[in-house]
């Protein structure tokens, strides 16, 4: 955070406006891409170690639909021959669920802020798996051009014909009421952001395509929250006061977050688990935690949000009191109260928001989140989702990295 820009209230920058800007190709909205280099969650990959296999499925799927493989076995052994580089998504203006993987041409929802600068995330390709999911086969990059080549630009299309702003936190509100959480449950976000475009991609003739595409694709409106999410983040690192959680992620190696007032990444191992299982699979193959979805949680939405979603709750194994505890415990790890959203089934008490590394540290409450996770076995694609607790570690090391700076204290 410079020392030279005034300080914010977290309040007002968690009320940054926001608005839907439509669906590009990430290499017209984010710098840095090229054929052999891509984004991934989390924090930076470590080259000496393996790269988890859901990340080598992705960066496989990433090679053969940019044409840079003309064969599975070609592209799994240029990804693991290090033959491409891999920078972290929230290092850019991206976040990237489950493994991120953003190559030139995937298709990207955007967002813009107020002040005019654009921040995107991943299109979700489809309920039964994708390239963010890490599998690389015929059906996974058929799906992938659909959307990249006719879903996207007919929502593009839609966004920009339809003659209100299309604001994202006034979605969010809805749906919050209507038994989302918007991290790991956005049936109600989805059908919001679908009524909302239904006049105009009705009047384009892709308009069958778009709308078998969300009949099958009811986790939609992650991308726009996790969008909305790295938005308010930013104002945050640039403006905002010093201890904030500004970037939260894993990659299947290490857990990560970046902090305001401070430089760099903090660091632990990814967590596994707990987890249930998602239609039959194996749990105990899964991989350790990936995706940057965790900064939805920042702005107050997601764990923070879970007595919103009682369906979710109760699949993820939390009871009604104990999805009201969960929030209420979150209080205890962040800066403010959201002053946009609020819980339908606690009496439309704001929900947490703003997550101070110092109250983290001091209270010993690790904050919650909720999470999908995906198969160690290549290609496999997801197995379970929950709610873990994000590991202390980083939290402790920027609490100890923030005191000088903050507090006045040596050491």
């Amino acid at each position: 955070m410079s020392t030279e820009t005034p300080q914010k209230d977290l309040r007002d920058l968690l009320a940054a406006e926001v608005r839907l800007a439509g669906y590009r190709p990430a290499h017209e909205v984010v710098d840095g891409l090229d054929e052999l280099t891509y984004l991934h969650s989390g924090p930076p990959i470590d080259v000496y170690r393996p790269l988890p296999a859901p990340l080598v499925g992705a960066v496989a799927a990433g090679l053969l639909f940019e044409g840079a493989a003309t064969t599975a076995e070609e592209a799994v052994a240029m990804t693991r021959d290090g033959r491409v580089r891999l920078m972290p998504c929230q290092d850019t203006n991206v976040a990237g669920p489950l493994t991120g993987l953003v190559t030139p041409r995937t298709p990207m929802v955007v967002v813009e802020r107020g002040d005019g600068r654009l921040f995107c995330s991943p299109m979700h390709e489809g309920d039964d798996g994708g390239m963010r999911t890490g599998t690389y086969d015929v059906p996974t990059l058929e799906r992938l051009r659909q959307v990249a080549e006719v879903v996207a630009p007919a929502l593009n299309r839609a966004v920009l014909e339809t003659p209100v702003p299309l604001r994202p936190v006034e979605m969010q509100i809805s749906a919050l009421r209507r038994g989302d959480e918007c991290h790991n449950r956005n049936v109600a976000s989805t059908l919001g952001l679908v009524f909302a475009l239904a006049p105009a991609l009705a009047r384009l003739p892709e308009a069958a395509a778009v709308f078998d595409y969300f009949t099958r694709t009811t986790q939609h409106f992650i991308a726009i929250s996790a969008a909305v999410a790295k938005a308010v983040a930013d104002s945050i690192e640039c403006s905002g006061p010093a201890g904030l959680v500004t970037a939260v992620g894993m990659n299947g190696q290490d857990f990560g977050i970046r902090v305001s007032g401070l430089d760099g990444w903090f660091r632990g191992p990814s967590p596994v688990g707990p987890m249930v299982a998602l239609g039959g699979a194996d749990i105990t193959t899964a991989s350790p935690g990936q995706g940057d979805s965790p900064i939805i949680e920042t702005l107050g939405l997601g764990a923070f949000a879970l007595s919103s979603a009682p369906a979710l709750a109760r699949t993820l194994g939390f009871s009604t009191d104990g999805s009201r505890e969960l929030v209420e415990e979150m209080r205890q790890v962040c800066g403010c109260d959201s002053p946009v959203y609020g819980l339908p089934n606690q009496d439309f008490a704001p929900t947490p928001a703003g997550i101070d590394v110092v109250r983290v540290a001091d209270s010993g409450v690790a904050p919650a989140t909720t999470l999908g996770f995906l198969s160690r076995n290549l290609g496999a694609g997801r197995v379970g989702a929950g709610v873990i607790r994000m590991p202390m570690q980083p939290f402790l090391e920027a609490r100890k990295a923030l005191a000088p700076r903050v507090i006045g204290v040596d050491g």
